[in-house]
């Protein structure tokens, strides 16, 4: 696999830009049930979620009729929360605080997913800092987890996904280096989260003057042996030494769609 598969591509100008948003459950929940739910989130939230959940990220699990949630506080902290909707007894449990980045920040939203034997993964408090990472200890639990680690050392708009053959994906923008690179790709797990690969890179930035904007992502498993990873995303000029940025609409100036293997 060519994993700086886009160092050497020429970006057009004048394209128009995409976005993909996508909201996943593993399965609905009825209306009246969300009415209810909501209801009930109003009246007992405890970490005031100034910011609640970003397009960005992986925020909600249903499984087997319970929710899991997990969402920001507000400022100046921005602590990351997780809390569950029992649907059997049709009520919250009480939130349970997971962590808070090095500093104050609206981009520290949390990240939620949950493997095949039922245990969660969140990922969480990171803006060009480490992105932050803590597995339940006991399935479908929100109240024990394990220490936080630090997966990747500068990373940024973190997406989790678990394959059918139980690796965990993280995709991220990573900045490395002085002047800061700007490149897009993942760690990887295969043992649950117990240990992490090195940052693969998909998307190059080889002069250390673009940022890649990622509007989506999604993954393609219907061939187990050789998932497929589609990313739409957009092209930003910026000096990165004086943070100007070059031109007047920099963000609708360069955009691509890239297509990459994950093997």
């Amino acid at each position: 696999m060519n994993r700086n598969c886009c160092a050497d591509r020429p970006y057009s100008v004048g394209m128009i830009p995409i976005l993909l948003v996508m909201f996943s459950l593993c399965e609905p929940i009825r209306a009246a049930d969300a009415g209810e739910i909501a209801g009930e989130w109003i009246a007992n939230v405890t970490g005031h979620p100034t910011f609640l959940t970003h397009s960005y990220s992986h925020a909600a699990v249903v499984d087997n009729g319970d929710l899991y949630f997990v969402y920001m506080g507000a400022m100046p902290d921005t602590a990351s929360f997780i809390v569950k909707y029992v649907n059997s007894i049709k009520q919250w449990t009480t939130p349970v605080l997971l962590g808070k980045g090095p500093q104050g920040d609206p981009h520290h939203y949390p990240n939620l997913v949950m493997d095949a034997s039922g245990y969660l993964h969140v990922f969480y408090g990171c803006h060009a800092t480490p992105l932050l990472y803590k597995r339940s200890k006991s399935p479908r639990d929100i109240k024990d987890w394990s220490p936080e680690y630090r997966i990747s050392p500068r990373a940024t708009y973190p997406r989790p996904f678990i394959l059918s053959d139980g690796r965990i994906l993280v995709f991220h923008r990573s900045n490395t280096g002085n002047p800061p690179q700007m490149s897009y790709g993942y760690v990887e797990s295969k043992n649950g989260g117990e240990t992490w690969s090195e940052f693969h890179e998909l998307i190059a930035d080889p002069d250390k003057r673009w940022i890649a904007y990622v509007g989506g992502v999604v993954l393609d498993v219907s061939n187990r042996e050789q998932p497929v990873a589609h990313i739409a995303w957009m092209l930003s000029t910026q000096n990165l030494i004086s943070g100007e940025i070059n031109g007047a609409n920099p963000m609708g100036q360069y955009t691509t769609v890239l297509f990459c293997m994950i093997r």
